[in-house]
């Protein structure tokens, strides 16, 4: 069975959980679809290699995503300046040593298609987060169920209300800590509320000690790629069961479509096609 995630009001989110058969110790498999809309070239590179690119938040498209460490409060002045300098430090550790993957609970947004894939000449792809690995503690600093992204207003600000009880090295932890998720939340999970129309859901990785071409740390195996202008591209390794489904803009044409799937026969393929009545994405199967 499948369902959307409770409270989602948005008739466009498709984000979608599932079950699974148990597995040998009687655990139950929980399925999270998410989506990544992206150029044809990239999702074909993607399939190829099954590789999926992670980025650094100075390398984002929104400047605000530049995360920005709370300074310890203090009533001295004194104290409170050193504390400031100490939280930029912090920030830029962070900044250097973070790594994104944004994904969508939406397929159909028609904003989405014009912004990130390529002006519907693009694809989405629809991730199994479970068999990509991107629902696990151990190698997620934000695993993606703990990565909605939240729209506000105002920039975070003031105290933290949680108390860390788990030490954690700044810029150095590859797992998720559960006690700090009001942290991650206010440095990499809140942003301007005018992105709102995306849903976006993000899945964080430390990709400390990682340089160019192939390496690993305990966040997973990965390739680093240097897109020019000192931009990297960090490139983590996933199953090639982790695309469960593509989905093609209503400007790909058929033989574009057919060239993709060659070699993939157990992908779900659909193409996008603009609704006759309303300003609205219709998805149809491909076959």
């Amino acid at each position: 069975m499948g369902w959307q995630k409770a409270g989602a009001e948005n008739e466009s989110s498709q984000e979608t959980w599932s079950l699974l058969p148990m597995s040998a110790h009687g655990q139950l498999y929980k399925v999270m679809i998410l989506y990544k809309y992206m150029s044809l070239a990239t999702a074909q590179t993607i399939l190829a290699t099954n590789r999926i690119g992670f980025s650094r938040a100075s390398f984002l498209n929104d400047p605000f995503d530049t995360p920005v460490a709370a300074p310890i409060p203090t009533s001295d002045p004194i104290e409170g300046l050193f504390a400031s300098i100490s939280a930029q430090g912090k920030s830029m550790v962070w900044e250097q040593n973070t790594a994104f993957l944004s994904l969508t609970r939406t397929i159909t947004n028609s904003l989405m298609w014009s912004h990130y894939a390529d002006s519907h000449r693009g694809v989405a792809l629809a991730i199994n987060t479970a068999t990509a690995g991107f629902l696990n503690l151990e190698t997620n600093l934000i695993p993606a169920h703990f990565g909605s992204v939240i729209y506000s207003r105002h920039r975070p600000s003031g105290p933290y209300y949680s108390s860390f009880t788990t030490p954690i090295p700044v810029g150095g932890l590859h797992r998720f800590a559960l006690d700090h998720y009001e942290k991650w939340q206010r440095m990499f999970l809140t942003k301007p509320i005018e992105w709102a129309y995306e849903e976006e859901v993000r899945v964080a990785k430390c990709v400390r000690g990682l340089k160019l071409g192939n390496g690993k740390n305990d966040s997973g195996s990965c390739t680093v790629i240097d897109l020019g202008s000192g931009r990297l591209l960090h490139c983590f390794d996933v199953p090639a069961t982790s695309i469960s489904g593509i989905y093609f803009g209503a400007r790909v044409t058929d033989i574009q479509i057919a060239e993709t799937i060659k070699g993939h026969p157990g992908l779900q393929a659909a193409r996008a096609r603009l609704d006759q009545n309303r300003f609205a994405i219709d998805l149809i199967p491909f076959n």
